[in-house]
């Protein structure tokens, strides 16, 4: 995908991601990363709060980790 702007507070957390085999995708508001199984987490595109990469981060390895342990995606 060609990148658009991606924060620089978020760099890192799609950095992390995509090392995971994670896909960045772009939306027609929000970029999102899709798992490796086709779970989605949207991102803010433009973050104004502090807390947006931590947030994004912790959805991240939430996700991670319900993948890891055979749950299933939420309707």
């Amino acid at each position: 995908m060609k990148r658009r702007s991606i924060a620089a507070d978020l760099r890192p957390v799609v950095a992390e991601a995509e090392a995971a085999g994670w896909r960045l995708v772009a939306g027609r508001r929000h970029p999102r990363l899709v798992s490796p199984r086709g779970r989605l987490v949207v991102l803010p595109a433009t973050p104004s709060d502090y807390r947006a990469a931590r947030n994004a981060r912790a959805q991240v390895r939430r996700v991670i980790r319900e993948e890891a342990d055979g749950l299933p995606a939420p309707a």
